[in-house]
């Protein structure tokens, strides 16, 4: 798996949704960027990656905030399900594709570095 162009692409849908969000909710809430403030630094860790003396960190680094991206939406969308009070709107969709886009991204990555340790030991 070409894990630095995974990145890249993960990063940039991460952007998307969040200026999708902004720009689909009349640039009334700087918080619908959310999702683009953590797809920045996978893309740029990503974009660092493909030098092959930084593959290691700079995938570690973009892992990192995939999970963040992964915590934070969902840290606001459990409790409001459990209060029955989540709304299936714009910014409800954007905290949903955020958790599934920043989901499949650590699940990439974590498959990746255990191939990756196996090749090794191998």
């Amino acid at each position: 798996m070409n894990m630095p162009l995974i990145g890249t692409v993960f990063g940039l849908l991460l952007i998307g949704i969040g200026v999708g969000g902004y720009v689909g909710g009349e640039m009334a809430s700087k918080t619908a960027l959310i999702p683009a403030f953590f797809g920045l630094p996978i893309l740029i860790s990503s974009l660092i990656a493909f030098k092959e003396a930084c593959l290691k960190h700079g995938m570690h680094a973009a892992a990192i905030f995939g999970v963040l991206g992964f915590l934070a939406p969902l840290g606001r969308v459990v409790p409001q399900t459990l209060k029955g009070e989540f709304e299936l709107n714009l910014a409800g969709g954007c905290m949903l594709a955020m958790i599934a886009v920043s989901g499949v991204f650590v699940a990439l990555c974590v498959k990746s570095f255990k191939d990756a340790r196996r090749a090794r030991e191998a």
